[in-house]
């Protein structure tokens, strides 16, 4: 919706569904099938288990910052993994994706490179867990500052 108002796309080791698809069902098999039963016994809102996060979305990162970030998770609605995403297909913009190295969790590595082919964006890998703003913040800024110019 707000296409040529837009300049840049930065997805950072994130889902790119197919058009009309949902966040989930851009998963791998396995981890599409148990989200979607997991999501299916959740009221509205779901928030990331703690222990699944530690092992695979913060794994690696110093304990400190693992601490902090379980504190900080809050619940969200699942229509934001289960919800129909509507796109065309098309990104309306310069892409970068953000491919964290270390990232465990349905995202892994190796899926992120073919959402970033989806999203038809220039590669930028970062030796990090799922959250490179947690991670390594000041990396992450100067990669976001070097898209913004």
């Amino acid at each position: 919706q707000i296409g040529s108002r837009l300049a840049h796309v930065v997805c950072i080791a994130g889902a790119v569904p197919r058009p009309g698809a949902s966040m989930v069902d851009s998963f791998p098999f396995v981890p599409r099938i148990v989200s979607r039963i997991v999501l299916h016994f959740q009221s509205e809102v779901f928030s990331q288990p703690e222990s699944i996060a530690r092992n695979s979305l913060l794994n690696g990162c110093p304990p400190d910052k693992v601490e902090r970030a379980c504190k900080r998770f809050t619940m969200e609605s699942t229509k934001v993994v289960t919800a129909p995403v509507a796109w065309s297909g098309k990104t309306p913009a310069r892409a970068t994706y953000v491919k964290c190295l270390r990232d465990k969790g349905a995202m892994n590595a190796g899926h992120q490179s073919e959402m970033a082919a989806r999203l038809g964006a220039a590669v930028v890998a970062m030796d990090t867990c799922h959250y490179p703003m947690i991670e390594k913040p000041a990396d992450l800024a100067a990669l976001l500052e070097r898209a913004a110019s």
